[in-house]
């Protein structure tokens, strides 16, 4: 029997596997509000229902997702090496030990200044110990050594100071005053600037040359020409040599007229001219006394009296200009006489006064020293 026919369906019948349209339907909110406890202030923090099932069930926490990272292009790589390096963090340590340049200048000058004052008013002590922080800053510095030998000097703590000064020197060996001061120290150490030959500069020309200058000073003549002799051939050695020679000319001229003052007046011509000079000035006859005065000076060139005479025949007949340059070579041939030293002073202070130039009178009138 055949079998009755099944009624034709109107639409398909869905699949197993097809899910069925859910028409007109609200999605549920899956969320959940929970409340956090335990803080001051409670917070209701919306969370969804799956982190309470992960939280019940550890083995279901998924993996974090894994975010590429951005590249970094080069020139932001260079930017940030750039901001990292002008850190002012970075700058701080990685100079934190070396001072500006203008910083470490003004700190030095500073200090310098302020050990000059200490010094102006003997305040050696102080003034050492600032002396000392400037060589700290600048080791090299031969102006330093030089003012820290001389303080030192003054506190007569003379091993100091002399170590001081042979570092002047031997930093400039032809400065001229650094050996001056060395050779002070030496004196009063009881010393000598030979026992010092192998630790300084002591065949350097200028230096030599400043050794026979400060021995012509000190009147050492005979050493001062020991100096020069080696020495090449200049100005400077040749002025000084026929300075030296004319020294000890006038220093067996005084010797030979000390012996001649024992013997007769007819005997002796200086001793002549002088008595004779010495009555036109007491007159005083200044038109006499012109040509008498040249006459001697002319003869007797090492004389100092005959300079002093003749300048003040000059002063005194109206050339002033010509006196002055008279009585200032005179001044090179006196030998310790104090007494004629403070005529001439006194005649060129009255000369310089005439010309109104009162600086250089005032200068003249200082150098006169008060009799005993």
């Amino acid at each position: 029997m055949n079998s009755p026919e099944q009624p034709i369906k109107s639409q398909k019948e869905p699949t197993k596997n097809q899910k069925q349209p859910i028409k007109n339907q609200k999605q549920p909110n899956l969320s959940i509000v929970t409340t956090l406890t335990g803080v001051s202030n409670p917070v209701r923090v919306q969370t969804s229902p799956i982190n309470h099932v992960v939280a019940a069930n550890p083995s279901l926490t998924p993996s974090p997702i894994q975010f590429p990272r951005p590249k970094r292009t080069i020139l932001q790589a260079s930017v940030a090496l750039l901001l990292w390096v002008s850190n002012p963090i970075y700058t701080q340590e990685a100079h934190s030990s070396e001072a500006p340049p203008e910083q470490h200048a003004h700190t030095f000058q500073e200090t310098f200044f302020e050990a000059l004052k200490h010094k102006s008013i003997q305040n050696y002590d102080r003034a050492i110990a600032l002396f000392l922080e400037c060589q700290q800053l600048e080791p090299s510095n031969s102006v330093i050594s030089h003012e820290l030998a001389k303080v030192y000097f003054w506190e007569r703590h003379y091993p100091q100071a002399q170590e001081h000064a042979l570092k002047a020197v031997q930093a400039e060996p032809e400065e001229y005053w650094y050996l001056d001061t060395l050779i002070a120290i030496l004196e009063a150490a009881g010393t000598t600037l030979e026992s010092l030959q192998h630790d300084m500069p002591y065949t350097h020309p200028k230096l030599q040359e400043n050794l026979a200058k400060l021995y012509f000073k000190k009147k050492k003549y005979s050493e001062a020409l020991n100096v020069l002799k080696p020495l090449s051939p200049s100005k400077c050695t040749r002025d000084l040599t026929a300075k030296i020679k004319d020294r000890l000319a006038q220093r067996k001229e005084a010797s030979e007229l000390a012996t001649a003052v024992q013997k007769p007046q007819e005997e002796n011509p200086i001793a002549q001219h002088q008595q004779q000079i010495e009555i036109l000035l007491a007159q005083p006859d200044y038109d006499k006394l012109l040509p008498m005065a040249k006459e001697a000076l002319e003869t007797y060139p090492l004389q100092p009296y005959f300079y002093y005479a003749y300048g003040v025949s000059l002063q005194n007949t109206g050339n002033i200009l010509q006196a002055i340059a008279v009585l200032e070579d005179g001044l090179e041939y006196l030998l310790e006489d104090n007494a004629l030293a403070n005529k001439i002073y006194n005649a060129l202070a009255k000369a310089y006064t005439q010309t109104g130039n009162f600086s250089k009178a005032n200068e003249y009138l200082n150098k006169i020293k008060p009799r005993l």
